[in-house]
């Protein structure tokens, strides 16, 4: 008889649990004397952690919310983080909670002052994001269709090793303890993961509409976190000139952000253009006659920050189950080109590649969903033949991923 996964609420509580634990050891693990982009503070006491170069403003910018209106902020584009975190701050102040300021020496020299309460409000975000991620994850896997008790097992180990590559990664070993954005990072892959699942039942529009509000409140904590869209154009409701037409007026909302700003008497300030010329490389290129050069010399600097080791095992697992279901996948290609996780692919990794700054950090969540992504169709299209050996190769993994996760250098820049 056909059933369908239940995971019990002591066993998902356990998983949360033992993930946000796990984290823990980045708080004693050794990290080069003097890293690149990162300062040692001690927020409570006896409690040293390495925080990110660009964390301090975002600690800033929850201290003194009109940064992100006056153009000082360096992340106008995504406020909403900032902003929760100086709304608790507020109100922590109002019941007069305990608070211990610390000074941090900024990359200028300068001495700050930062709010203990204010970085732990930062870290609850970032725990809260690591289990939205972990959860929509669990949803994905465990709607599926079981046939016995074996099978059932059989998936609870898939399961763990998906939660693996989610939390046991360089991205969380780096910006867990930090403020920063980056850990929307994790989360975008995984609520592609969940979209890209859930896409066949958008079929009303006011599910359709539920899920575009969604996307552009999270945009506003994450700008790359629009490229979801690019999966509800699956959907099946209406027309796809509809689901285009209303997908860009729910996202003419946040281009119009900085406009907002400007009437309101504020200075909106892109860092991210200014600085870094994201996306408009193409353009300075075209200008001064390097597009060509300019094309070569980014598609190298992309494709240097893939990880050699995750990457190759990803291709190499895909190519062994393409052999192994040759007559299944007869039409793989096909279907490949016209499925919403094909299509979200391509937009992920011309978006990474047009962005013009390359980093591992970015890179790191495509990886994330390509690697869940195979992790799912393995347990889809396993051979029958293959079950005895899934516990020994999952055990295995696992072990790998948290090897790495534990000896691996860092952190990411």
């Amino acid at each position: 008889m056909l059933q369908k996964l239940q995971l019990k609420k002591t066993h998902i509580l356990g998983i949360f649990i033992s993930v946000l634990a796990l984290q823990l050891y980045s708080l004693v693990r050794n990290y080069i004397e003097a890293p690149k982009c990162g300062k040692f503070v001690e927020p409570i006491a006896r409690l040293k952690v390495l925080i990110n170069c660009d964390s301090a403003v975002f600690m800033k910018d929850a201290e003194e919310p009109k940064r992100l209106f006056d153009g000082t902020s360096d992340y106008q584009d995504r406020p909403a983080y900032s902003l929760i975190n100086s709304l608790l701050l507020k109100i922590s102040r109002t019941f007069s909670l305990p608070e211990k300021i610390f000074p941090v020496r900024g990359v200028s020299g300068e001495i700050y002052n930062y709010s203990s309460t204010a970085y732990i409000i930062f870290i609850l975000l970032n725990s809260i994001i690591l289990i939205l991620a972990i959860a929509a994850v669990i949803g994905v896997f465990s709607d599926v269709e079981l046939v016995s008790h074996r099978d059932t097992k059989i998936n609870f180990y898939f399961i763990g090793i998906a939660i693996a590559v989610l939390v046991a990664n360089e991205l969380t070993k780096t910006f867990f303890w930090t403020p920063h954005s980056q850990m929307f990072n994790l989360l975008q892959p995984a609520l592609a993961l969940y979209f890209i699942h859930e896409i066949r039942s958008i079929a009303t529009v006011k599910r359709f509409l539920r899920f575009c509000a969604c996307l552009l409140i999270l945009t506003f904590f994450y700008p790359s976190v629009a490229l979801l869209a690019t999966i509800l154009l699956f959907a099946p409701v209406r027309s796809i000139f509809w689901r285009l037409a209303t997908i860009a007026a729910t996202f003419l909302v946040y281009a119009a952000y900085p406009y907002f700003i400007s009437l309101l008497g504020g200075d909106y300030r892109s860092n991210h253009i200014s600085k870094f010329r994201e996306f408009i490389w193409v353009w300075d290129a075209l200008k001064d006659g390097s597009l060509p050069q300019s094309i070569v010399k980014n598609a190298e600097s992309f494709l240097l920050t893939f990880p050699v080791i995750p990457s190759a095992l990803i291709l190499l697992v895909f190519i062994i189950m393409i052999y192994i279901n040759k007559e299944c996948n007869k039409n793989l290609f096909k279907r490949m080109l016209t499925s919403p996780c094909s299509f979200f692919i391509f937009t992920y990794v011309s978006y990474l590649y047009f962005l013009g700054f390359y980093s591992r950090r970015l890179t790191l969540g495509l990886i994330v969903f390509l690697a869940i992504s195979l992790i799912l169709y393995v347990k889809k299209n396993r051979p029958p033949q293959s079950e005895r050996f899934i516990p020994h190769i999952a055990i295995f993994l696992g072990l790998y991923i948290l090897a790495s996760w534990f000896f691996t250098n860092g952190p990411l820049v």
